[in-house]
């Protein structure tokens, strides 16, 4: 057909994802176009349109003309069909356009990130940083994420001062806050991303990029970020007068991102000694694995589970797969600090016994 060669040159080898749009947008996507394209088709209609159409009358694709398949994990309906207009939106979800323009920002840089390692090439420099910096700044627009943030910031509000002063709160000068408010969160979500306070943890990653050659694709949501063994702490640092976040990370942390149905950056450690993020490059071929992460894809979305092509027998498996388990929250900062100071007081234990054994 006419349409496949001639799309690829004018438009899959471009350096812009989609055409021109206004900053100021009504219906922000929280789960942004530049991704979920990834995981879509090009509707029969605009191919019908780019067929008929000349070097004139070419128009690159808006996000109604992609379509992908969405399946409702709380009601476990079947597969629909939508496209990228109406998923992963929420009204009125960014009140900063300062958010919005430089979100827009991140989009298109890591869209030609996206496009080297769909087109294998990687001779090409897959810039780590970009990658990175979209994974962290994704995080802090998906509801979900900042439910948990709203807990963390109850459980600071509610801690006593004597728990507080031990704590290791107080040495990364996190603040606990009087009262906790919708205002509150919104400024936290604008400071993070703005001063891309996460990425300080980014020169310590070794970024690994998968490669599924298995006959199971990677599913996405509408939280398509999975971390665990990771704590965020949010730190205000009054100089600045700005909130930073800081990290605690057990051995062995991990953040899982498929960036398409077969392609996945996974970071599982953060002891780069070099002096910037570097990449790794692994073939997946096995299947229960591919299963497992997106099981966790799936406990871990809000409410929409994404794919490129309907797969119903697929879901029933990954449903059968999580045993009644269907939403799993990012790990509290309460449950995640008494792990961190139970592991802390068995370490000392272990310490202390093997000083007493050498007397």
């Amino acid at each position: 057909m006419k349409h496949t060669e001639e799309y690829a040159k004018r438009y899959l080898n471009s350096n812009r994802i989609l055409s021109d749009e206004s900053l100021k947008v009504k219906r922000p996507h929280t789960c942004p176009v530049a991704y979920l394209q990834n995981f879509s088709r090009l509707s029969p209609n605009y191919l019908k349109r780019f067929d008929n159409s000349g070097k004139k009358t070419y128009q690159k694709p808006d996000r109604k003309d992609f379509l992908i398949y969405a399946h409702n994990k709380i009601k476990n309906e079947p597969f629909f069909e939508t496209n990228l207009d109406n998923i992963g939106v929420r009204k009125n979800f960014y009140k900063s356009n300062k958010i919005e323009h430089y979100l827009e920002q991140i989009e298109r840089k890591v869209g030609i990130e996206f496009q080297k390692v769909r087109n294998l090439t990687l001779s090409a420099y897959v810039d780590p940083f970009i990658i990175y910096r979209f994974m962290m700044s994704q995080l802090l627009r998906t509801p979900k994420f900042l439910n948990k943030i709203e807990k963390d910031l109850n459980y600071l509000k509610e801690m006593s001062d004597a728990d507080y002063y031990e704590s290791l709160m107080f040495l990364y000068h996190v603040q606990r806050p009087k009262v906790v408010t919708k205002k509150i969160i919104q400024k936290i979500q604008k400071d993070i991303i703005l001063n891309n306070t996460l990425e300080k943890i980014y020169k310590w990653s070794t970024i690994t990029l998968f490669t599924n050659h298995t006959s199971i694709p990677y599913i996405t949501s509408d939280s398509p970020v999975i971390y665990y063994d990771v704590e965020f702490l949010l730190s205000f640092l009054k100089k600045e007068r700005k909130i930073e976040f800081s990290t605690l990370t057990t051995t062995r942390p991990l953040f899982f991102f498929p960036i398409d149905p077969h392609f996945a950056f996974f970071i599982g450690k953060l002891d780069n000694k070099q002096n910037d993020a570097i990449i790794d490059y692994v073939e997946e071929f096995d299947e229960d694995r591919v299963m497992a992460l997106n099981m966790l894809m799936y406990q871990y979305s809000e409410k929409m589970v994404m794919m490129k092509e309907k797969d119903d027998k697929l879901i029933k498996n990954i449903r059968k797969m999580c045993k009644g388990d269907f939403n799993r929250e990012y790990p509290s900062l309460e449950l995640s600090y008494e792990s961190i100071k139970k592991r802390a007081e068995e370490a000392n234990q272990q310490k202390k016994k093997k000083e007493n054994q050498q007397i």
